[in-house]
């Protein structure tokens, strides 16, 4: 544990100064301890919960641990870590970041599986739909199939406050002219629950 608290430290340390590539590996070898070792979880949380919080960190920075918080939750998707809430503080303002494709699409990720625990992944799911006409990277359709896949999941969690945001998608998608036939499809698959 030792050891990876001083990992921890010397990572948010390098995420405040000019070593970004030296940061961003290193949080990708820290998200692979949280795949293999699920005792270490904890501290894995509470470090990525640190660099997020710190406003030094740059934005690649950020995308590093969001994509190491994706991993290491889907490697442990039936378990609970006290941990969590700690960064369900931090992610309504991660909303506003300009992450890239990857960035945006693991942040989009987490807001459909954190959805039990985070009640206001529902609104900031709402406020990426009303961009969904103007936000040209949100039409990706890499972008597009996670938002509907992720606002799928927030429905099964919190069906009430999420199916107005289920229907708006729809409206907002099908209005479109060129809408991919992966998006089509993935809308059409989950229109059942509508």
């Amino acid at each position: 544990m030792r050891s990876l608290t001083s990992c921890g430290w010397l990572t948010s340390q390098y995420a405040h100064e000019n070593n970004e590539i030296m940061s961003i590996e290193s949080l990708r070898a820290i998200g692979c301890v949280g795949q293999r070792f699920v005792e270490r979880v904890g501290a894995i949380l509470g470090l990525f919960m640190s660099i997020l919080k710190a406003k030094k960190a740059n934005v690649l920075i950020v995308e590093a641990v969001i994509s190491g918080l994706r991993d290491v939750l889907r490697s442990h998707p039936n378990k609970e870590f006290n941990e969590i809430h700690g960064i369900l503080v931090v992610l309504p303002s991660l909303k506003d970041l300009h992450l890239s494709l990857d960035g945006r699409r693991d942040y989009i990720w987490l807001l459909g599986n954190l959805a039990g625990v985070f009640e206001g992944s529902v609104y900031i799911l709402e406020h990426l739909v009303d961009r969904l006409e103007t936000d040209s990277e949100l039409l990706s359709e890499e972008l597009h199939v996670q938002l509907v896949e992720s606002i799928v999941s927030t429905f099964f969690k919190r069906p009430r406050e999420c199916l107005p945001v289920m229907t708006r998608l729809y409206q907002v998608s099908l209005s479109k002219d060129k809408l991919s036939p992966l998006v089509r499809f993935c809308l059409e698959q989950n229109y059942k629950y509508l």
